[in-house]
């Protein structure tokens, strides 16, 4: 279960980081 939890992180980092670089750059990014 260690790695769902390692996919579930990283996959909720990402998500965060493109919201903060979509804010930050205001570009459509997908």
């Amino acid at each position: 279960m260690k790695t769902k939890n390692r996919q579930n992180l990283i996959a909720a980092v990402l998500a965060g980081l493109l919201n903060v670089c979509r804010k930050d750059e205001s570009l459509p990014i997908g």
